[in-house]
């Protein structure tokens, strides 16, 4: 059955080689002009941080608030391998609740590459702070929700330290392994995006062939189902598909961030996280941000048409006052003796 799938799959690719070709290039693009960017200084700065910092541990509180704003700032999978050395660490509605709220994208990417693509900047960070909020309240949600369904187990000692936490190394000796690690992570972030990016390509080539008419009707459905596969690339086809970017729209695809993420987040997770519920806490947090993000434009409705001077100013001090609300409620949570999940 594996050899005959592998075939038929084979067949297709060379069938539809053009496609599959584009579909590639575009992918490559976008991981070397946006992810790669992004994702490999912050992948070296963890690693780092790890080999550094040998044996010594942080308070709980500190542990888990440093990771949640580093995942802020470097977004997924860096943060999926930042929680992946702390995540044994944790209790099982710890574990996800913290899978929830640092599966965040690249504020680069919604601020940036989003922003410059839509000329829409200052909507751009309040799809940024619904991006984020979202996040914290889905880990918040998940975190009550399994400690209902299953009650936290009586603390036990500490489980021994992985190999690579053990001994502290030098800046210097330190260094050549981080740089190595993250390069060789970021080939599989780069697998994974060709991957989704060529398997939405050969079903709209596929549609396309079977059914041209109504491929041509459906434009905007068939952008959408390229971003829940692969959001990169699927980003620019919605905005494509649509006549006015649909903000919360792309919030809540960026929110779920695709099967591509989905599989970039595993291959650090491994075993620690089951991958059908992360799955589930991807859509949770796709769900919840499309509402959040609904109700700021709403309340800021400003964001989506020409910005006046007055009202661009206005709108950036509100997004911002939201995001300076949001850190503080995070800088609180050490103070907490409960802050630990």
């Amino acid at each position: 059955m594996g050899n005959t799938a592998m075939i038929v799959l084979a067949a297709l690719f060379i069938l539809f080689s053009p496609q599959v070709m584009a579909a590639a290039t575009t992918a490559a693009q976008v991981f070397v002009s946006g992810v790669l960017p992004a994702l490999f200084p912050m992948m070296i700065l963890n690693g780092l941080s790890v080999a550094l910092k040998g044996e010594q541990r942080d308070a709980p509180g500190r542990e888990i608030l440093t990771t949640i704003l580093f995942a802020f700032a470097a977004g997924s999978p860096a943060s999926a391998q930042r929680l992946t050395g702390i995540a044994y660490r944790l209790t099982r509605p710890g574990r996800y609740a913290m899978a929830a709220a640092t599966g965040v994208m690249s504020p680069m990417f919604i601020v940036g590459t989003l922003a410059v693509h839509t000329g829409q900047h200052h909507a751009s960070w309040i799809m940024l702070t619904a991006h984020w909020l979202s996040a914290l309240l889905t880990g918040w949600g998940c975190r009550v929700w399994l400690q209902r369904t299953a009650p936290l187990p009586k603390p036990t000692k500490d489980e021994p330290l992985p190999p690579q936490e053990g001994k502290q190394l030098s800046l210097a000796a330190a260094l050549p392994g981080a740089v190595s690690a993250a390069a060789q992570a970021l080939l599989s972030v780069c697998g994974a995006m060709m991957l989704f990016s060529i398997v939405a390509c050969l079903l709209k080539a596929m549609l396309a062939l079977l059914f041209p008419g109504w491929v041509a009707a459906n434009a905007k459905l068939l952008s959408i189902v390229w971003a829940l596969m692969e959001i990169g690339g699927g980003s620019f086809a919605v905005l494509d598909a649509f006549h006015a970017p649909p903000f919360a729209l792309l919030c809540a695809l960026c929110s779920f961030g695709g099967l591509s993420i989905w599989l970039q987040n595993l291959l650090f997770f491994q075993n620690r996280i089951n991958p059908a519920k992360l799955l589930l806490i991807r859509g949770l947090h796709g769900v919840t941000a499309y509402g959040l993000c609904t109700l700021l434009f709403r309340l800021f409705p400003q964001a989506q048409a020409a910005f006046s001077p007055q009202g661009a100013s206005i709108l950036f001090c509100s997004s911002r006052a939201l995001i300076l609300t949001a850190a503080l409620a995070l800088l609180c949570l050490p103070n907490r003796r409960r802050s630990c999940p």
